[in-house]
């Protein structure tokens, strides 16, 4: 009889035991958070100041790069031969402004000496007033000149500039995302040539609903898989909760989790970049 009792209890501890531990990782599955997103990075383009046919391409997508190396090579020899003749055009308006010089400086004389014979009545009006456009006249050619040689003077040092970008070179270390511009074709200002994402500037972009919200703080650190490697989890911080609430974009996967609202947040990527590839898919879970 003892022993049957001692059967019941034991198999009903065994029972208890059970349901604790179910009950216990039932709890720690439902503090969990997970959500999935995609990684991204900060992209940066690289365009040349100048108008020039590119010579050489020197890296290829998904190159990795360091801050400075050569990414483009441009043929500059038509801005040199630009600034040539910039340092040709300033040359001759120096020269004419000279020759004005001169003349102007008689022109100033011819017109003081017409002021003292008008006022002793030696020349008439129309003689003085001669004098006087003639000086005005050659005033504002000599002003115009000057003017146009510092202007011209601008754009060759502009010009000496564009000469020192005959390589464009990577501004910071990263992952060549795309090449925009091929050997022969023309470079024109403002136009990306390449894209580089930054490499330490990895993130995730996550939605969490209105119910798990509140659990998530900037700080936090959370773990982060890839599909490409199953068996490893990688290290993030959020760094930023959106404080407004929207419907879950297009790109989520279930249309139930589409007509939820929900908040958007930022996950930094710690670690791991060189297989975060930027469009891959990623999930990410909130401890």
């Amino acid at each position: 009889m003892r022993k049957r009792v001692l059967i019941v209890v034991v198999f009903v501890l065994m029972i208890v035991v059970v349901v604790l531990i179910f009950l216990l990782k039932s709890g720690r599955e439902d503090d969990l958070i997970e959500a999935n997103g995609f990684v991204e990075g900060e992209i940066i383009d690289v365009s040349s100041m100048v108008s020039a046919r590119v010579s050489e391409v020197l890296v290829e997508e998904g190159d990795v790069v360091e801050a400075g190396q050569p990414l483009v090579r441009l043929d500059l020899r038509e801005a040199g031969y630009a600034l040539d003749s910039l340092a040709s055009t300033i040359s001759s308006l120096r020269a004419r402004a000279g020759e004005v010089l001169t003349r102007l400086n008689k022109a100033e004389q011819d017109l003081k000496r017409a002021e003292k014979l008008h006022s002793g009545g030696v020349i008439s009006d129309s003689a003085l007033e001669n004098a006087r456009v003639k000086y005005d006249a050659l005033r504002s050619e000599y002003s115009s000149l000057i003017a146009q040689i510092e202007a011209q003077k601008g754009s060759a040092k502009r010009a000496e500039v564009h000469l020192e970008e005959e390589v464009l070179t990577a501004p910071i270390d990263g992952i060549v995302d795309s090449v925009n511009i091929n050997e022969g074709e023309l470079a024109m200002p403002g136009r990306s040539l390449v894209s580089i994402i930054d490499h330490n500037e990895k993130y995730i972009r996550v939605y969490i609903s209105e119910k798990d919200i509140p659990k998530v703080k900037v700080g936090d650190e959370v773990e982060i898989k890839i599909d490409a490697y199953p068996g490893r989890t990688y290290k993030g911080r959020v760094s930023y909760i959106s404080s407004r609430a929207e419907f879950t974009p297009a790109n989520v996967q279930t249309k139930r989790q589409r007509i939820t609202l929900v908040f958007m947040v930022k996950i930094d990527i710690l670690e791991g970049f060189d297989v975060m590839h930027t469009g891959i898919p990623a999930d990410v879970v909130f401890k």
